[in-house]
């Protein structure tokens, strides 16, 4: 559990989301590389591997919830959560290709079920103004988008 507030608990997104979505990404990330942030510590570490265009996942916060599902005594569970997709370039980049991957992977997974559990509510447009940036040392340019889902367990 990452922390409590409201009474609400945040915890990470479960393996099987994680493996969902990682596969969809990946899939259509490719030809460029694709990075968890959960395989590294800091954002660094990725980042020295990254010599071109790379797109990386970062699971933020995820709440899973008793659901009366198709009626009474029905009860199972709701994984819903968000996770942070980033396009990294190194700096001097032209954005054009990078805003063209950017669509490609926003619009092949939105509204899509990635599993028979899993479903990718939406997906943001890529921004790179303001926080969307990786904090680093400016040896690279970073756009960002916000994935949403669901995971439904019929239990």
């Amino acid at each position: 559990m990452l922390s409590t507030a409201y009474g609400v608990s945040v915890t990470m997104s479960s393996q099987a989301v994680r493996d969902s979505i990682n596969a969809a990404v990946e899939t259509l990330a490719a030809p460029w590389p694709f990075y968890d942030l959960s395989d590294y510590h800091t954002i660094d570490e990725v980042l020295l591997t990254i010599q071109e265009a790379a797109v990386l996942i970062q699971y933020v916060a995820a709440d899973d919830t008793v659901q009366t599902i198709g009626g009474e005594g029905n009860q199972g569970w709701e994984e819903t959560g968000t996770a942070t997709l980033h396009l990294v370039t190194p700096t001097g980049v032209d954005s054009d290709p990078v805003v063209e991957k950017g669509d490609e992977i926003r619009t092949g997974i939105r509204g899509r079920r990635v599993s028979s559990d899993v479903v990718v509510e939406s997906c943001s447009p890529f921004t790179d103004f303001g926080g969307a940036g990786t904090g680093v040392n400016g040896a690279v340019h970073s756009w960002a988008a916000n994935i949403f889902y669901y995971r439904r367990d019929c239990g």
